[in-house]
């Protein structure tokens, strides 16, 4: 459980990683399709 939790906080990362050259508008675009999902999860 302690693996798939990592995996996922690492995940969150990456998709920040993606988003940090983005302005406002397409981080929050980035971040509800990509990392909101990923929350669910």
């Amino acid at each position: 459980m302690a693996f798939e939790a990592l995996q996922r906080i690492g995940n969150l990362y990456a998709i920040e990683a993606m988003c940090k050259d983005l302005a406002i508008e397409a981080r929050q675009q980035l971040r509800q399709g990509k990392s909101l999902p990923e929350l669910k999860a």
